[in-house]
């Protein structure tokens, strides 16, 4: 399989995981690896690939501190107008602390 194939697979991974309200994925990339049926560092290239792209950002959560990871909310949106514009005011402050 090519990287690219692999790194879109990983992104809908994390989009597939991703809490819809808050726009935030705690999924690991060895859950991400099991359920696509590839190597962990597989997904950790592809992890790689995407932040660089900007399509994927890793943060801390603020009130906890673990690590989650976000998609970049221009490629999918849902929810209300104020869950919106908070997912991509969450990702910029990500991208900027990048």
């Amino acid at each position: 399989m090519s990287s690219v194939v692999i790194d879109v697979c990983v992104l809908l991974a994390y989009v597939a995981f991703t809490d819809q309200r808050t726009g935030r994925c705690r999924a690991v990339a060895e859950k991400i690896a099991d359920k696509l049926g590839i190597k962990q560092s597989n997904v950790y290239l592809s992890v790689k690939r995407l932040r660089e792209a900007q399509l994927l950002v890793r943060t801390a959560d603020k009130r906890t501190g673990e690590i989650i990871h976000l998609v970049n909310p221009y490629l999918f949106s849902g929810g209300s107008l104020q869950q919106r514009g908070f997912m991509i005011k969450t990702y910029a402050e990500a991208i900027q602390r990048e």
